[in-house]
């Protein structure tokens, strides 16, 4: 029998000589270490997940350079886990594992990857961000898009198409510095120690839904308040940011969101993303589950976004 992921998945694919067959991922947990004086980070995620109706290859995808993989605890050449043309064209490649796994059954993919700029195409106007400055400091910018394939989460972490919700947690480590920084995120964020946290997604989360952005303390500012929704009667605490020195009035913004979201539970339904609605106030304009990395122009719409998009999601 289907699950009800599989029941909205693509159809299995020849390609390349093996059968490419969707999977229904089950939790995604990964760990990025950035090391701000060597300019360098890596990765190692561990994708639970279980076949379909089909025996053959699992498709999902990742835009890091892999360095190790292992599926159900057996090592497997690193060219084993290539990227193969489905028919999405130049860009929209995806991973298909060469190793065929039987109907219906659950499995263990492990991996290791460099971490770097996503090997994404380019698109959106507000690109994903890895970079080091002085300090050292560290900037990451998730920076998902909707106008180019692979710039959702595989862009940094294994993930699948949007068909599949599964919990997704991430461990987030900065070393090399003493720079305090600081996380942005819709996630339940725990502090670990200082530069690390532990962030949490439910298990309704898809490869659209992870807000991140990783900047130096003194580099952004924020503010946060409450709206009182009237169809849920929930309390919403609203969290809104942005970079040291902008004008944006993070105040009246906030005002601007319980507005919104109160507008948006009183004519569509109530509020699907928890107590919070996270707003990193700078440029472009990107939606994520209860958040949103955007100029102030275009907040209305993606505060709109967590009911359209973020809530009820296409198949």
């Amino acid at each position: 029998m289907l699950t009800r992921a599989l029941r909205d998945a693509p159809q299995p694919t020849p390609v390349d000589g093996m059968l490419a067959v969707p999977i229904d991922i089950t939790s995604i947990a990964a760990q990025i270490t950035i090391d701000a004086a060597a300019g360098t980070a890596s990765g190692s995620a561990t994708v639970n997940f279980t076949s379909g109706a089909v025996s053959g290859n699992p498709v999902l995808d990742l835009r890091q350079t892999v360095t190790a993989v292992a599926l159900d605890g057996a090592a497997l050449p690193v060219a084993s886990f290539a990227h193969h043309d489905l028919g999405g064209g130049a860009g929209a490649e995806m991973r298909v594992l060469d190793s065929v796994v039987a109907a219906g059954t659950s499995h263990t993919l492990t991996l290791s990857y460099d971490v770097g700029a996503p090997q994404s195409p380019a698109g959106g106007s507000y690109a994903p961000a890895l970079t080091y400055s002085a300090g050292p400091r560290v900037r990451l910018s998730f920076g998902f898009t909707d106008l180019a394939p692979a710039r959702y989460l595989e862009a940094w972490m294994p993930a699948n198409l949007i068909y599949d919700a599964y919990a997704i947690s991430l461990e987030l480590l900065v070393i090399g510095t003493t720079v305090t920084h600081t996380v942005i995120t819709n996630a339940s964020a725990t502090v670990v120690g200082t530069n690390h946290w532990q962030l949490q997604w439910p298990a309704s989360s898809t490869a659209m839904s992870t807000l991140v952005e990783l900047r130096a303390t003194d580099a952004v500012t924020g503010s946060t308040g409450t709206v009182v929704l009237p169809v849920s009667g929930r309390t919403v605490t609203i969290e809104a940011w942005k970079l040291t020195g902008s004008t944006i009035d993070l105040a009246a913004q906030i005002a601007n969101v319980g507005t919104y979201l109160t507008e948006n539970e009183s004519t569509i339904g109530p509020y699907q993303h928890g107590s919070r609605f996270v707003a990193f106030l700078n440029i472009g304009g990107m939606e994520y589950d209860g958040g949103t990395t955007t100029a102030p122009g275009s907040l209305r719409h993606e505060t709109h976004h967590s009911w359209w998009a973020r809530a009820w999601r296409p198949a």
